[in-house]
């Protein structure tokens, strides 16, 4: 490390110096030869009082910095401390700017040094760090940071995860320090000068030795077995016997005695779920898959086995398959290298996939952390189904997706997600085939359906798809498809009825939007959050004019794309006849590209043919966009109202053996509300109920008439205990988040509420976790994503019941439903104590019919309260 880096962060009086905020805290970090060689920090006198919140975040009083040098009179000394050095941030542009401003407010010159910034550096070692927070960094690498939110604390965590960082892509191998070095020109700040320097390091002395990396057509990835060596392998596989529980023969002969069984299981014992199934496919000569809700569960599976099972023949008998379209493909992904950066977003993708390729033996995106941006290039390099034979074939050894299959089809037990069986039904890929299916976590499996049902079109994923494809003016698609068939065929071929036919769809596109969003706005609408959504009603007559001009729309659109389909298919006719040794591998990426599209153009056929023409009375139809919002932000989407006719004719198959089981699948001991929603004969079907250790408490306040943000501060204030609020619906979060914000900065308790704060449901829960006097507003879905990491410690109050109210649903069935949620949540962190550890406010459905509730709550003990 040859140049001079100084880290600098800043603690200012809120984020715009344009609007008169000022610089209160300035620290500094030296960095030379790779250690900190200076450190300096100092208040400064804004000449302006400090905002409460941020003398709240910071901890820096008006009192700090009263007596504190001006910034001008600090200046000089900061200007000599960065003279000739490379500025360095957490964030850069943020400090970088009001700097820069400061600066010139007291009549000095900008810094025009170069700039690293520390979050694209992070984003870029550690690809797959589940946050690039500051706070978080520095404790996954075990660095102390004492004063989050003071400048000398963060700077001083700064500059030592720099050291680390540049470390780590001192040990990256030279090809991928190339690519990075020609991605980095679209980057934020100039991380090209810090990766030219490690280039002209392995110029001079030799660079870091990889045994465990392949390098391959200039792509650096792990190495990996042969594929001959994994099959031989599986030869040498000799059948194990596992010691036996009761536990193992009851789920055991459960599995063996019925096409399905339901089984519910309190004692949660995935250890012996998965030694039972893992015995009977030995035993059975068969494969069994296991379906997990979440990915997070099928890890927690596998955990067992390489916990309890040291040999590794074992273990090798167990995988973990995803849908296809989870992995990355190495000659898609190779091919973008090759291509002109277009976007920011893109480039940081392809900089972090880079690296994460030295780290990876699976190749899953669930190992990575993409920004939104990066989750759209990712659909561009990710395995499909139309991937040309010939791309892949140098890439065969060494195909994620390819090796994960041979393993899959090798393996005893084959670990998923519902997500992905129900994805792979679908398009028919290999767990369709599948004959004997567990699903855990069962009680999710029917929502987990009706989410995978759920198609929606959106107007920026269709202008999406057309920009993909392009004109024959610019340099897209359509252009190389024209110039590839002109070389190769000798056919002729009408670019302009192409070109006029693309420019017609454009139009269309815009008009059924125009029309979607014109028929939403004249309907009844609801709230949901920030976006405003209608139901299509094709049988309404008070807007039939907007109804009917929706429909002309929307068939005009379905039939151009038709005449699309037909003229992409004429167009790969003639191009796959051309002979395989007249093709390079550009072309054959443009011909992939091609079926591609052609296959999502056809989709969105599909798709408005379910929304407007086969109108099957399973589904609803859905509009929404944004409050503020125009067809711009529309969308719409089909969800079936139930999933028992797709669960029966493609789960349920005569010759398959299917378990659902689960922590929570009765009411009130009964199968009979799972059995309707999978559509399940019960006198078909075998059943098993293995109780939970213990009794479980729910406490139930009643009455409540007004669920105001004052009542429930004054309930956590009596409590003494940080509290959680869960949500059915974001609009009521947000209206208690509002009751609550003036009384919460009075009382100081910490406030956050999901989709309002910012930061992940993730970080808010931790914020929540570390702070006594504190209180998290969340829905359920991010419940659901975060209930794992929960350490216990808050009550947690249900301001609304965990089920969707729908007048069109029995209240007999909403009310079970609301037993199995709710039994699933308390399950989330079990309250075997008489205390107010989980607490629901009873509502109209509850009080409509208790006993059936209080019978229902089998296993859990109501406790009514007065709030």
């Amino acid at each position: 490390m040859k140049s001079k880096y100084v880290v600098i962060d800043l603690e200012t009086t809120g984020n715009n110096p344009k609007n008169g905020d000022r610089i209160i805290q300035i620290a500094a970090n030296v960095i030379e030869n790779g250690e900190i060689t200076y450190q300096y920090s100092s208040y400064i006198n804004p000449g302006r009082s400090i905002p409460l919140f941020i003398q709240e975040l910071t901890g820096i009083t008006d009192a700090d910095v009263e007596n504190a040098p001006t910034f001008k009179e600090l200046a000089p000394y900061i200007i000599g401390v960065l003279d000739e050095a490379v500025f360095v941030a957490h964030n850069v542009l943020f400090d970088l700017t009001f700097l820069q401003a400061e600066l010139e407010r007291v009549g000095y010159e900008r810094f025009l040094g170069y700039t690293v910034d520390t979050v694209e550096l992070a984003k870029i070692v550690n690809p797959g760090m589940s946050s690039f927070k500051l706070e978080e960094l520095g404790k996954a690498y075990g660095f102390l940071h004492e004063r989050p939110h003071q400048a000398d604390s963060d700077a001083y965590v700064t500059a030592l995860l720099f050291i680390e960082f540049y470390k780590q892509l001192k040990k990256l191998p030279k090809p991928t320090i190339k690519s990075l070095y020609r991605l980095s020109f679209l980057l934020k700040s100039e991380l090209k000068e810090l990766l030219a320097e490690i280039l002209n390091e392995y110029s001079t002395m030799s660079e870091p030795w990889r045994p465990d990396l392949d390098i391959y057509r200039g792509i650096a990835i792990v190495r990996q077995k042969s594929i001959e060596s994994l099959t031989q392998q599986e030869n040498e596989k000799k059948h194990i016997s596992l010691d036996e529980s009761a536990l193992h023969n009851i789920l055991k002969k459960s599995f063996k005695s019925h096409n399905v069984s339901l089984v519910e299981d309190g004692t949660r014992d995935f250890t012996g779920h998965i030694k039972a199934f893992y015995e009977y496919a030995n035993e059975n000569h068969v494969q069994v898959t296991i379906a997990a809700h979440t990915k997070h569960t099928a890890e927690q599976l596998m955990g067992i086995f390489q916990r309890d099972y040291s040999s590794k023949m074992i273990q090798n008998q167990v995988s973990i398959l995803h849908s296809k379209e989870q992995y990355l493909s190495l000659p898609k992904f190779e091919q973008s290298m090759r291509e002109k950066q277009q976007n920011y977003e893109s480039t940081i993708a392809k900089m972090q996939i880079l690296v994460w390729l030295t780290m990876t033996n699976t190749g899953c995106l669930e190992e990575l952390n993409l920004s939104s941006g990066g989750r759209e290039y990712w659909k561009e390099v990710a395995h499909h189904a139309h991937l040309h034979p010939r791309l892949l074939k140098p890439w065969t050894e060494r195909d994620f997706y390819s090796r994960q299959m041979l393993a899959a089809k090798q393996a005893k037990i084959i670990l998923s997600t519902h997500d992905s069986l129900i994805s792979d039904i679908q398009t028919g890929d290999f767990l369709s085939e599948c004959p004997n299916i567990v699903l855990e976590e069962a009680n999710y499996f029917p929502s987990s359906v009706q989410s995978g049902l759920t198609k929606e079109l959106s107007y920026v994923e269709v202008r999406n798809i057309l920009n993909k494809i392009g004109t024959l003016d610019n340099r897209q698609l359509l252009r190389s498809v024209i110039l590839l068939l002109k070389e190769k065929t000798t056919g002729s071929y009408n670019e302009n009825q192409l070109a006029v036919l693309l420019e017609e769809i454009a139009c269309s596109v815009e008009s059924f939007y125009e029309a979607l969003f014109t028929y939403g706005m004249k309907s009844k609408k609801d709230m949901d959050g920030p976006r405003v959504q209608c139901k299509l009603d094709f049988s309404e007559l008070e807007n039939k004019k907007y109804m009917d001009q929706l429909l002309k729309e929307a068939n005009d659109l379905y039939d151009s794309l038709g005449l699309l389909v037909v003229q992409f298919q004429q167009i790969l006719g003639e191009l796959n006849q051309v002979p395989i040794e007249k093709l390079k591998r550009s072309q054959f990426n443009i011909i992939d590209e091609l079926t591609k599209l052609s296959g999502e153009i056809n989709l969105i056929r599909v798709t408005l043919n379910r929304f407007f023409k086969s109108l099957d009375t399973n589904d609803e139809v859905w509009a929404s966009w944004n409050v503020k919002g125009n067809r711009n932000s529309v969308q719409i989407y089909a969800q079936p109202l139930s999933v028992s006719k797709w669960v029966n004719r493609n789960l349920l198959k005569p010759d398959s053996h299917i378990l659902f089981i689960s922590d929570v699948l009765t009411v009130g001991g009964s199968f009979h509300f799972i059995s309707q929603q999978l559509g399940v004969q019960e006198n078909k079907l075998s059943s098993l109920v293995i109780p939970p250790v213990k009794e479980q408490y729910l406490t139930i306040l009643t009455p409540l008439k007004e669920k105001s943000g004052y009542t429930l501060i004054d309930f956590v204030k009596k409590q003494h205990k940080p509290l959680i609020l869960l949500f059915q619906s974001q609009e009521s979060l947000k209206t208690i988040y509002n009751d609550m914000k003036g009384l919460a900065e009075f009382t100081h308790i910490q406030l956050q509420a999901q989709g309002l704060s910012s930061g992940s449901a993730m970080k808010m829960l931790r914020n929540h976790l570390a702070v006594d006097q504190s209180i998290l507003l969340m829905n359920y879905t991010g419940w659901d994503q975060v209930w794992h990491t929960y350490n216990g410690r808050s009550m947690i109050l249900m301001v609304e019941p965990p089920v969707e109210m729908n007048s069109t649903i029995p209240d007999e069935d909403l009310i079970s439903e609301l037993i199995i949620n709710l039994r699933s949540l308390l399950n989330t962190s079990p309250n075997y104590k008489k205390d107010s550890k989980w607490v629901l406010i009873e509502n109209d459905l509850i009080r409509s019919d208790r006993s059936m509730f209080e019978h229902g709550l089998n296993y859990v003990k109501p406790i009514y309260r007065n709030m």
